[in-house]
Order: C-alpha cells, then structure tokens, then sequence
C-alpha cells in the first residue's frame, strides 16, 4: 500500500497551525491580562459546546430521515418487483392462450377438412390431412 506523504504532512501542519479561538484568546491574554484570557477560553468553549450539540441534534435527525427514506425505497422496490412478477404472469398467461387458440383453430380447420373429404376449406383443393385411417 503506498503511504500518502503529503496527507500526513499536510495534517500535521493544519494540527500545529493554531485556528482563530487561540488567535483571539492569545491576544486578549497579551492585551487586557490573564483573566480576560480565560474568559475568552469560557465563551470560546461554550459556543463549542452549543454548536457541538446542535451539529449532534441535526446529524441524529438527519440519520433518522435517511433510516425512513430507506425504510420507503425499500417497499417501492418490493412493489415494483410484484409489478414486474405480475407483468411477466400476464405475459406467460396471453401467450398461452394464445397458443391454446391456435390449438383450437387448427382442431376446427381439420375437423373441418375432415368433412370436406380432406380438402382445404379455403377453396384450394390441397389435401390437408389424409382422411383414411
């Protein structure tokens, strides 16, 4: 497997690299003294906090929908499977009757040839089937 040198660089850059919180926290310290500093740390830390549990409380719910969302996808594909199963049932059945029409058309048409002596009924004088037995 090849390691990505640059990735692990550019993650232990963006880890040292101090973000805007200890920007303002370090020059707060430096200006007003350390009690300031520390009030900055408080508030700083407790917008975190209410963001963390805003960020928790939309990604439980977020889950949720797509658990639902999924839960439905679900039974519209079961649906649509019974769909195509009675689609291809309808199909089989129509072509069953209509080989079973054929059956019957070509029954008549010889028993009907029988009766003309074996001859075609269309007017051609072609022998259809043989009338001895």
């Amino acid at each position: 497997m090849e390691i990505p040198y640059a990735f692990i660089i550019a993650v232990i850059l963006l880890g040292l690299i101090p973000g805007p919180n200890v920007g303002v926290i370090v020059g707060l310290s430096l200006a007003k003294g350390w009690r300031t500093g520390l009030m900055a740390v408080s508030g700083t830390s407790a917008g975190l906090a209410i963001q963390l549990l805003i960020v928790s409380v939309v990604t439980s719910s977020l889950v949720d929908q797509i658990a639902n969302f999924l839960f439905i996808l679900r039974w519209v594909g079961v649906g649509y499977l019974l769909f195509l199963a009675i689609s291809a049932l309808k199909a089989a059945i129509n072509e069953r009757s209509k080989e079973a029409i054929k059956s019957l058309e070509n029954k008549n048409q010889k028993t009907k040839s029988l009766e003309n002596g074996g001859k075609s009924i269309d007017g051609s004088d072609e022998l259809i089937i043989n009338p001895q037995f």
